[in-house]
């Protein structure tokens, strides 16, 4: 039996760890999601990584060379898209300063397809005519959309521009130290769970693993399929850019529900083009991919993966996402992998226990 005094040591080595921990969460502070997403990303990657880490033995090409090549890898993976929506904005800034002129001069007129809109189309068309149909009412509401307004956005974007970078070098310098050391640093996790948490902990880090593996396959991967889908939707409706539509949907279409919000405002493009057949088409052929894709793709890959209940790690994608952000989607259903892990373990517990008694 532990005396006093050991008691006393074991006490303040909790606190003090827990303490450490508080500390160093407050002062990596901003760049705490930059490290969070390092490790998602290199959870995701892994498999591959660990491919071309076999591929030579040498000790320079695990701990320099191999590290290197997927970090880059990783990075222009990421900034590539991100550079064509970037030079998409710019070219579609034009345009929309173009659009605020004519309004401007011209106005323009309430489109004749708003008022059979059902429900809300008579609205919408008063509140057309209100604000757009005569170049007074247009001046209004757009004057401000302008070169100057538009520096000033620019500007604004520039500084958070700037920011996200910093995060993102930060996000690319440590997932190269985890390519690194991700062997070492694993099996330290679980040595540090089994003398904390017992033989539970590996079960519990594993099932985290694969619920990351999974909300990436659920969420990423088939967001972007359902994107190339729906954009097959656009270009047979004809909509404008329909390139750029799809490139958004497979984007938005990560979250849960989210391309929705893209392929609505296609259609009513199309609406305001008076071309209500393809707006048609294109809401009933979206809305039966997104139907297929949410309800049976998802949660079959996500839940097979996770084994957690989709219900539950939609829960934790939903949650994870309006506490964290966007790092919230992998959060999340990792959070809801482990309460499942201990949920199981505890009540199996309390079953076999029972039927011991018994």
């Amino acid at each position: 039996m532990p005396t006093r005094s050991e008691t006393m040591k074991v006490s303040a080595t909790v606190v003090a760890s827990v303490a450490l921990v508080a500390i160093t969460v407050a002062v990596l502070g901003m760049y705490l999601p930059s490290l969070l997403w390092a490790a998602v990303l290199a959870i995701a990657v892994w498999p591959i990584y660990g491919k071309l880490e076999e591929r030579r033995k040498t000790s320079v090409w695990r701990k320099i060379v191999a590290p290197m090549i997927a970090t880059t890898l990783v990075a222009l993976v990421i900034a590539t898209p991100i550079a064509i929506a970037a030079l998409v904005f710019g070219r579609e800034t034009q345009s929309l300063l173009q659009w605020a002129a004519i309004a401007r001069h011209d106005g323009l007129p309430t489109p004749a397809i708003l008022t059979h809109i059902p429900f809300v189309g008579n609205y919408i068309a008063e509140w057309w005519t209100a604000n757009l149909a005569s170049p007074d009412a247009a001046t209004s509401l757009l004057g401000r959309i302008g070169p100057a307004q538009l520096l000033g956005w620019t500007r604004s974007f520039g500084v958070e521009l700037l920011r996200r970078f910093l995060e993102f070098l930060v996000t690319l310098l440590t997932l190269f130290f985890l390519f690194r050391d991700g062997d070492s640093i694993y099996r330290r996790a679980v040595t540090l769970g089994r003398r904390i948490f017992g033989l539970r902990s590996t079960r519990v880090l594993s099932n985290i693993l694969a619920a990351i593996h999974g909300t990436i396959d659920g969420l990423v991967l088939v967001g972007l399929a359902e994107g190339a889908v729906i954009g097959l939707g656009y270009w047979i409706a004809g909509v404008p850019h329909a390139l750029t539509f799809a490139v958004v949907t497979g984007i938005i279409a990560a979250i849960p529900m989210g391309a929705p919000i893209v392929f609505c405002a296609a259609a009513l493009l199309l609406l305001f083009q008076n071309r209500a057949l393809a707006a048609l088409f294109l809401l009933l052929f979206s809305f039966v991919v997104v139907i297929i894709t949410d309800h049976i793709v998802r949660p079959i890959v996500i839940g097979s993966a996770a084994r957690v209940p989709f219900v539950l790690i939609l829960i934790g994608i939903l949650g994870g996402l309006a506490s964290l952000g966007l790092i919230g989607l992998f959060v999340g259903p990792a959070l809801m992998a482990v309460l499942m892990t201990l949920w199981r373990d505890y009540t199996d517990f309390e079953e076999d226990e029972e039927n011991t008694l018994v």
